[in-house]
């Protein structure tokens, strides 16, 4: 019953963020045009990224709490917080200069640097502060701070743009949200600890030693947590910074309409997760019978529901982002077929992960952005965007299907047994 209460939270959490990420991309479609629309999404995506570096891996240390001795979760709690502000701003503020080689990311976001910096800094704090409830089983404060920043960055965007405001007035906004709400959720998080003083002095000082040790435990998962987005993003990172803004919006448009589907992945792990866990612990006997109970129940649902978006893509994009971007549905089909496989076979990576197998997620994810990544860099200007799509979706399938096979040649689960 507990674990069925927290999965419910969980997944409450991820249905809002999914919804005002969608949102989102509807308000900058609808209300700013191809030119303004393509540079928003290809700034948002190094933004991402450069967040996924300032977060250093440290989302698996903190979801590993519950390991943690009560007495000491509050030291650690801290010594989290420390590292994570320390690295939202060397590495994912650096990791901007990085994003400029490849889009000239501050002339066309026409801001100054310290915001971008802002923005990513406060989104890194505050997924990590996310995840430390997420580690303590408090499945309601992690999806209050999951979701509110993305609901205040969608209402931050809705304001500037039917104020008529200039187009580099939503990047200002965007990066305030987050940075109140990055400073906001520290505060939040040592209330809950009852610990205002990060640096409290007494027998539960945060040592050198004890930082250093979390620093430590992160750098294991840093490679895998950038890798992993790296995987799902690598095309986006790629055509962002090959395509011009105006085509780029028309992809970005029909991969974010198709990543509705991927983000209900997402939420399917965030929910079926604590019970996957909780099997774990208890032995291996009933996790196939878990898995084969997901992939019966998910398919029934999913299978129909992607049927009738396909057939009705056209319809459902124009309406969604106008007759401008009618070319995205054509991509927005191809990408939730490949969404589709990938829920209805269950959580194959995310499996091996929870079983110790980082190793081998981190190869199959590397080997895989490398292909898609190579393949984009030669695609573009020889294939049309079309096929660009069609064939990224077919190797996004063949990952899931090789996630699969060494799920079950390592752990003997058959994740394709319904």
């Amino acid at each position: 019953m507990v674990y069925t209460k927290s999965a419910f939270f969980a997944l409450a959490g991820r249905v809002i963020s999914a919804g005002a990420q969608f949102l989102l991309t509807v308000i900058i479609t609808r209300f700013s045009g191809t030119e303004e629309a393509g540079i928003f999404f290809s700034i948002y995506v190094w933004i991402l990224l450069a967040s996924a570096m300032g977060q250093c891996g440290l989302s698996m240390v903190a979801l590993r709490l519950s390991e943690v001795a009560r007495e000491n979760q509050g030291l650690k709690i801290r010594s989290i917080l420390i590292v994570t502000i320390v690295s939202a701003f060397i590495l994912g503020g650096g990791s901007l200069f990085f994003a400029n080689f490849f889009i000239d990311i501050f002339s066309k976001s026409n801001v100054s640097i310290v915001f971008l910096m802002l923005w990513v800094a406060g989104f890194s704090i505050n997924q990590i502060n996310a995840d430390i409830y997420r580690g303590l089983n408090n499945q309601i404060a992690a999806a209050l701070l999951g979701s509110i920043g993305l609901i205040a960055m969608l209402l931050a965007v809705t304001i500037v743009l039917l104020s008529g405001g200039a187009f580099n007035n939503i990047f200002i906004a965007i990066s305030i949200c987050w940075s109140v709400i990055g400073v906001g959720g520290i505060f939040f998080t040592l209330r809950t600890i009852k610990d205002h003083n990060i640096f409290n002095p007494g027998r539960n000082t945060v040592s050198a030693s004890r930082v250093y040790e979390v620093m430590r435990e992160a750098a294991k998962s840093m490679l895998a947590s950038i890798f992993a987005f790296i995987a799902t993003q690598a095309d986006q990172l790629i055509l962002s910074s090959l395509y011009s803004a105006p085509t780029y919006a028309i992809y970005a448009a029909g991969v974010k309409c198709a990543q509705v589907f991927g983000i209900v992945a997402n939420m399917l792990n965030s929910y079926i997760g604590p019970i996957l866990l909780a099997s774990i612990k208890s032995g291996k006997d009933n996790i196939q019978e878990v898995i084969q109970k997901n992939n019966r129940h998910v398919s029934l649902l999913i299978i129909p529901l992607v049927m009738l978006f396909v057939f009705l893509s056209k319809i459902i994009v124009e309406f969604l982002f106008g007759k401008n971007y009618t070319d995205a549905s054509v991509i927005f089909s191809f990408f939730i077929v490949a969404s589709a496989f990938n829920i209805c076979t269950g959580p194959k990576g995310f499996l091996l992960w929870l079983l110790g197998h980082e190793r081998t997620v981190i190869k199959i994810m590397t080997f895989f952005a490398a292909l898609i990544s190579i393949f984009c860099c030669i695609a573009v200007g020889n294939v049309s965007m079309t096929m660009i799509a069609l064939i990224i979706s077919i190797f996004q399938i063949f990952q899931y299907i090789v996630e699969g096979y060494f799920l079950k040649t390592i752990t003997k689960l058959n994740i394709f047994k319904f």
